[in-house]
């Protein structure tokens, strides 16, 4: 009897405890992971192709390839770092500008300017008559510590391609400096081939 007394509170406790974990937190300002994973499912199912230039201070390379969800996850890697915004620290460290006319295009833009030296300190959000349909984001990001400092500038475009918004290309330009090196400058163009 004691046994099952104690299994029937260990089970409700396990049960309760895993309700309890299964909350979704929202997002503060915008949910990249989900754009991001929404991306890569999207673009696995198109069998999107990548044509990506890249360079490094004098050395450029230009390649195409098929990536799978994992290519993909990790060609993409580089903006989910956007999602520090999102950290509950930066609830109100953020400076938002709302429906403001993009000079040009015929878009409406969304920008969170960061109040402080946070990781992402501009992040730019261009859409077309709602923020679901997104059409561009715009973003910088820099890391400064006492070895090294980063900063890039992120950018993905988005189009309706087959009845969904799409990534059609992205980009990153930046530059980055060690403590005993000189500044490294890099470029990383992308454009996804349906």
């Amino acid at each position: 009897m004691l046994k099952a007394a104690l299994f029937f509170f260990f089970a409700s406790s396990f049960f309760l405890i895993s309700c309890e974990s299964r909350t979704i937190s929202k997002k503060t300002y915008l949910d990249i992971d989900s754009l991001i994973n929404a991306q890569i499912n999207s673009l696995v199912a198109a069998k999107a192709r990548v044509s990506k230039t890249a360079t490094l201070g004098d050395v450029k390379d230009q390649s195409e390839f098929l990536p799978d969800s994992l290519g993909w996850a990790t060609e993409l890697d580089v903006f989910r770092q956007l999602d520090v915004i999102n950290k509950p620290t930066n609830k109100d460290a953020y400076l938002i500008t709302d429906s403001e006319k993009d000079t040009n295009s015929n878009l409406t833009t969304r920008s969170y300017q960061a109040k402080s030296e946070l990781p992402v300190r501009l992040l730019k959000l261009y859409y077309y008559k709602d923020l679901k349909n997104l059409k561009k984001i715009e973003a910088l990001f820099a890391e400064k510590n006492t070895l090294y400092y980063s900063k890039r500038s992120l950018t993905m475009d988005f189009d309706e391609i087959a009845g969904n918004n799409m990534l059609i290309n992205y980009s990153i330009n930046g530059t980055q400096k060690m403590i005993v090196s000189d500044t490294v400058r890099f470029t990383v163009q992308c454009a996804i081939v349906f």
